[in-house]
């Protein structure tokens, strides 16, 4: 049953095998467009009705980047580059995946941007990434002392 008439994820499906650059348009249309995914991931009230103070995202951002600075302080790699590619694969598959399927079942055919989807669909990303960017730190930091 569709509660909405102009989702039609059979139509929408379409649309992305004729015009992929469409849906790759709404998927950057979305990540640019607001900071919503970083309120919804730390946290909003009600309906998403009621934020927080801005300062306490500033706070946990900081906290954020001040974890990642100590991952990285830590010089010894711990996986060889291959697996490091195989992760970097995976989230970016889960990430565009969690685009894609919020595509085609909450946004209207033919949208500018990605409707449905939240912050807290990524936290199950956020430790994978710190060893990504943890990793990557290692390898910039070596070539720069190389």
């Amino acid at each position: 049953m569709n509660l909405n008439p102009i989702v039609n994820p059979a139509f929408q499906f379409q649309q992305v095998i004729h015009n992929p650059l469409g849906f790759l348009t709404a998927l950057l249309n979305s990540l640019y467009s607001n900071d919503f995914y970083i309120e919804s991931m730390i946290g909003t009230l009600g309906w998403y009705n009621y934020l927080y103070k801005p300062i306490i995202y500033v706070m946990y951002l900081l906290v954020f980047a001040y974890v990642i600075r100590e991952i990285a302080s830590n010089k010894k790699k711990i996986f060889p580059p291959y697996i490091v590619l195989s992760l970097f694969l995976v989230c970016a598959a889960v990430y565009f995946s969690i685009f894609l399927i919020l595509y085609f079942l909450f946004t209207p055919v033919g949208y500018s941007q990605v409707l449905g989807a939240q912050g807290r669909y990524f936290l199950p990303l956020i430790p994978f990434v710190l060893l990504l960017i943890r990793e990557l730190f290692i390898s910039f930091d070596r070539k720069k002392i190389e």
